[in-house]
């Protein structure tokens, strides 16, 4: 997975179009993926790599459009929580 990632970032920069490369750099306890893990979002809203799924991964795309949109990286911090019991 991460090949095509660096070729989808290759394409991408040789084609002047913005995307975000999110990449998970650190975790504590149980976490569905592992630091190093890598999406690429693209403007349009495609994806290719996961950081987790889920919420998780719905709220890291929210913020991959807002940087694309703004043209500034960020470092953004999540916390997982134990889900509902119903």
């Amino acid at each position: 997975m991460s090949n095509n990632i660096y070729q989808a970032l290759s394409e991408l920069e040789k084609n002047h179009k913005p995307a975000a490369l999110c990449t998970l750099i650190k975790s504590e306890g149980s976490t569905p993926r592992h630091v190093g893990s890598k999406m690429l979002v693209y403007e349009d809203g495609k994806f290719i790599g996961t950081v987790g799924g889920g919420d998780l991964e719905h709220r890291v795309l929210d913020e991959a459009w807002m940087a694309i949109s703004e043209g500034k990286p960020r470092i953004v911090s999540y916390t997982l929580s134990n889900p509902k019991t119903w």
